[in-house]
């Protein structure tokens, strides 16, 4: 019983820090998201940071660590690297972990 507690307490305590992302900071998040860089991380991620299909992953839901570890790792991250200031890291890590809040719908077009 005392680790189904613990767990709950970890979930309600992490979903109240992400409450505290300013809407500025989610604001600014997008604008770095869509032109960082030359081109945005649109250009591999999607529109929604959603990947499919594109060069990039799925990237929705991703915290500052995620983003701090493909900036060093990833090869085609590397490039960005330097045109991000940490804030700038934060911001965008607050608005990714924004888009995975909200379910993401695909639509199919069928031609006849």
């Amino acid at each position: 019983m005392m680790l189904k507690r613990s767990f709950m307490l970890v979930g309600m305590f992490s979903v109240s820090l992400f409450s505290y992302a300013s809407e500025g900071s989610i604001s600014a998040g997008e604008s770095t998201f869509r032109t960082v860089g030359g081109y945005g991380c649109i250009a591999c991620h999607g529109l929604y940071g959603q990947g499919g299909g594109n060069v990039g992953g799925n990237i929705r839901g991703n915290s500052l660590n995620d983003l701090k570890y493909s900036l060093e790792h990833e090869q085609t991250m590397k490039l960005l690297g330097d045109a991000l200031s940490e804030q700038d890291k934060i911001n965008l890590a607050e608005y990714m972990e924004y888009l995975g809040t909200f379910q993401l719908v695909d639509w199919m077009y069928v031609v006849a």
